[in-house]
Protein backbone atom coordinates (compact mmCIF):
# COMPACT_ATOMS: atom_id res chain seq x y z
CA UNK A 1 0.00 0.00 0.00
CA UNK A 2 1.61 3.55 -0.54
CA UNK A 3 0.32 6.28 1.80
CA UNK A 4 -0.26 9.45 -0.43
CA UNK A 5 1.52 12.64 -0.14
CA UNK A 6 -0.36 14.40 -2.34
CA UNK A 7 -4.48 14.95 -3.08
CA UNK A 8 -6.67 13.48 -3.29
CA UNK A 9 -6.57 11.50 -0.18
CA UNK A 10 -3.04 12.64 1.18
CA UNK A 11 -2.17 11.09 4.33
CA UNK A 12 -3.70 8.28 3.40
CA UNK A 13 -3.19 4.41 2.32
CA UNK A 14 -3.91 2.95 -1.41
CA UNK A 15 -2.56 0.70 -3.53
CA UNK A 16 -0.49 1.47 -6.15
CA UNK A 17 -1.46 2.63 -9.18
CA UNK A 18 -0.85 5.82 -12.24
CA UNK A 19 -1.89 6.89 -15.84
CA UNK A 20 -1.51 4.58 -18.50
CA UNK A 21 1.16 5.57 -21.30
CA UNK A 22 -0.16 6.55 -24.58
CA UNK A 23 0.38 3.01 -27.02
CA UNK A 24 0.35 1.23 -23.38
CA UNK A 25 -1.60 -1.81 -22.19
CA UNK A 26 -3.50 -1.85 -19.13
CA UNK A 27 -1.68 -4.74 -18.01
CA UNK A 28 1.42 -3.12 -19.08
CA UNK A 29 0.68 0.07 -17.59
CA UNK A 30 -0.05 -2.51 -13.93
CA UNK A 31 3.79 -4.45 -14.35
CA UNK A 32 5.01 -0.90 -15.08
CA UNK A 33 3.46 1.11 -11.63
CA UNK A 34 4.22 -1.99 -9.39
CA UNK A 35 8.03 -1.93 -10.70
CA UNK A 36 8.31 2.43 -10.30
CA UNK A 37 6.24 1.92 -7.12
CA UNK A 38 7.29 -0.50 -5.46
CA UNK A 39 10.78 -2.18 -7.06
CA UNK A 40 9.02 -4.95 -7.60
CA UNK A 41 10.04 -6.95 -11.09
CA UNK A 42 8.28 -8.39 -13.89
CA UNK A 43 10.30 -11.50 -13.30
CA UNK A 44 9.12 -11.18 -9.44
CA UNK A 45 5.37 -11.45 -10.83
CA UNK A 46 4.04 -14.88 -10.84
CA UNK A 47 0.13 -13.81 -12.08
CA UNK A 48 -1.25 -10.40 -13.13
CA UNK A 49 -5.29 -10.59 -12.89
CA UNK A 50 -7.65 -7.87 -13.55
CA UNK A 51 -10.35 -7.92 -10.65
CA UNK A 52 -12.26 -5.39 -11.67
CA UNK A 53 -12.69 -1.92 -12.72
CA UNK A 54 -13.26 1.72 -10.19
CA UNK A 55 -14.01 5.23 -11.39
CA UNK A 56 -14.65 8.18 -9.43
CA UNK A 57 -16.49 11.52 -8.86
CA UNK A 58 -15.02 13.66 -6.70
CA UNK A 59 -17.04 17.40 -5.68
CA UNK A 60 -15.27 19.82 -4.27
CA UNK A 61 -17.10 23.09 -3.47
CA UNK A 62 -16.10 25.90 -5.47
CA UNK A 63 -14.46 23.75 -8.07
CA UNK A 64 -15.86 21.25 -10.98
CA UNK A 65 -15.84 17.87 -9.96
CA UNK A 66 -12.62 15.96 -10.97
CA UNK A 67 -13.36 12.22 -12.55
CA UNK A 68 -11.05 9.63 -13.43
CA UNK A 69 -11.02 5.44 -13.23
CA UNK A 70 -8.39 2.40 -13.70
CA UNK A 71 -8.35 -1.10 -13.80
CA UNK A 72 -7.74 -2.96 -10.79
CA UNK A 73 -5.24 -5.87 -10.75
CA UNK A 74 -4.12 -8.20 -8.34
CA UNK A 75 -0.30 -9.08 -7.74
CA UNK A 76 0.71 -12.25 -6.71
CA UNK A 77 4.61 -12.85 -6.40
CA UNK A 78 6.69 -15.73 -7.49
CA UNK A 79 7.33 -18.18 -4.57
CA UNK A 80 10.46 -17.11 -2.19
CA UNK A 81 10.30 -13.62 -2.80
CA UNK A 82 9.96 -12.01 0.46
CA UNK A 83 8.70 -8.78 1.55
CA UNK A 84 10.17 -6.05 3.65
CA UNK A 85 9.37 -4.47 7.22
CA UNK A 86 8.49 -1.38 7.95
CA UNK A 87 7.75 1.69 5.66
CA UNK A 88 9.74 2.94 2.29
CA UNK A 89 9.80 6.39 1.41
CA UNK A 90 9.20 7.37 -2.23
CA UNK A 91 8.42 10.10 -4.32
CA UNK A 92 4.96 9.49 -4.22
CA UNK A 93 4.92 8.99 -0.38
CA UNK A 94 5.60 5.88 2.38
CA UNK A 95 5.15 2.24 0.54
CA UNK A 96 4.26 -0.70 3.20
CA UNK A 97 2.56 -4.22 2.98
CA UNK A 98 -0.75 -4.00 4.61
CA UNK A 99 -2.18 -7.82 6.42
CA UNK A 100 -5.21 -8.52 3.89
CA UNK A 101 -7.51 -8.24 6.45
CA UNK A 102 -6.98 -5.16 6.92
CA UNK A 103 -8.65 -3.93 4.01
CA UNK A 104 -11.65 -5.41 4.32
CA UNK A 105 -12.02 -3.80 7.68
CA UNK A 106 -14.79 -0.57 7.58
CA UNK A 107 -13.31 0.60 10.59
CA UNK A 108 -9.37 1.20 9.31
CA UNK A 109 -9.30 4.76 9.00
CA UNK A 110 -6.11 5.18 7.41
CA UNK A 111 -6.84 3.92 4.32
CA UNK A 112 -8.63 5.45 1.14
CA UNK A 113 -12.19 4.61 2.18
CA UNK A 114 -13.76 2.77 -1.00
CA UNK A 115 -11.01 0.35 -0.41
CA UNK A 116 -12.93 -1.78 2.51
CA UNK A 117 -15.74 -1.96 0.54
CA UNK A 118 -15.09 -2.62 -3.27
CA UNK A 119 -11.75 -4.64 -2.32
CA UNK A 120 -13.80 -7.51 -0.89
CA UNK A 121 -16.74 -7.35 -3.75
CA UNK A 122 -13.89 -7.53 -6.68
CA UNK A 123 -12.86 -10.71 -5.26
CA UNK A 124 -16.02 -12.04 -4.71
CA UNK A 125 -17.68 -11.06 -8.30
CA UNK A 126 -18.23 -13.71 -10.80
CA UNK A 127 -18.14 -10.70 -13.30
CA UNK A 128 -15.67 -8.13 -14.30
CA UNK A 129 -17.38 -5.19 -12.69
CA UNK A 130 -16.88 -1.55 -12.58
CA UNK A 131 -17.48 0.35 -9.05
CA UNK A 132 -17.88 3.74 -9.55
CA UNK A 133 -17.34 6.31 -6.39
CA UNK A 134 -18.64 9.32 -5.25
CA UNK A 135 -17.15 11.48 -2.98
CA UNK A 136 -17.66 15.02 -1.45
CA UNK A 137 -14.25 15.95 -0.57
CA UNK A 138 -12.43 12.92 0.83
CA UNK A 139 -16.06 11.72 2.48
CA UNK A 140 -17.43 8.98 0.35
CA UNK A 141 -20.93 9.02 -0.38
CA UNK A 142 -21.62 5.92 -2.10
CA UNK A 143 -20.42 2.63 -4.30
CA UNK A 144 -22.21 1.19 -7.08
CA UNK A 145 -21.56 -2.08 -9.23
CA UNK A 146 -21.93 -1.07 -13.01
CA UNK A 147 -21.94 -4.30 -15.31
CA UNK A 148 -22.22 -3.19 -18.90
CA UNK A 149 -23.19 0.74 -17.62
CA UNK A 150 -25.98 0.07 -15.74
CA UNK A 151 -26.72 0.34 -12.63
CA UNK A 152 -27.00 -3.12 -10.66
CA UNK A 153 -26.07 -3.10 -7.25
CA UNK A 154 -25.66 -0.18 -4.53
CA UNK A 155 -23.21 -0.39 -1.13
CA UNK A 156 -23.96 2.46 1.05
CA UNK A 157 -21.06 3.96 2.29
CA UNK A 158 -22.37 3.68 6.27
CA UNK A 159 -18.78 2.97 7.27
CA UNK A 160 -17.07 5.74 6.07
CA UNK A 161 -19.68 8.68 7.26
CA UNK A 162 -17.25 9.12 9.70
CA UNK A 163 -14.38 11.72 9.54
CA UNK A 164 -10.73 9.75 8.16
CA UNK A 165 -7.52 11.23 9.12
CA UNK A 166 -4.01 10.83 8.59
CA UNK A 167 -2.51 7.91 10.06
CA UNK A 168 -0.38 10.68 12.11
CA UNK A 169 -3.76 12.65 13.14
Amino acid sequence: MLRRSRPPFAGLWNGLGGKVEPDETDEASALREVWEEAGIGRDDVARLVRIGDVSWEISQAGRAPSRGSMAVYLVDLVCGWECWEGVRDTPEGGLAWWPEGALRDRDEPRIVPNIPLIYPAMLADDALAEYHCRYEGNRLLSVERRLDGSRQLRYPAEASERRRTSPDG
